[in-house]
């Protein structure tokens, strides 16, 4: 049996009516961020978090442009430099954030 383009085109269209059925409409609008707990500032705060390679823009996520990510990654080697020089600092804030964190119980 030989599928023509137009049968394929159909069957697909389909498919994808059938699971955006099943598909609730804030899950779609979801796609490609996620909601996670943080602690600011001592309170329990949610904020959304894109997909790699992606950025949030005005609460939707928006793939990078090739130049953003190219000067994140410059930016993220910089950053290692500078944190070695900063590490003890660091670590005695973290340990500080978990106590916190652990009272809050997240």
């Amino acid at each position: 049996m030989k599928i023509t383009k137009k049968d394929f085109k159909e069957a697909i269209k389909k498919v994808i009516r059938e699971y955006v059925q099943g598909v609730d409409d804030e899950e779609l609008l979801e796609e490609g961020r996620t909601k996670k707990v943080m602690v600011r500032g001592g309170k329990k705060v949610k904020k959304w978090r894109a997909d790699k390679g992606q950025k949030i823009v005005g609460g939707k996520a928006v793939r990078m442009k090739a130049a953003e990510k190219i000067k994140r990654k410059r930016g993220a080697k910089k950053a290692v430099i500078k944190k070695k020089g900063k590490q003890a600092r660091i670590t005695k804030k973290r340990n500080k954030s978990m106590k916190k964190r652990a009272r809050l119980g997240l």
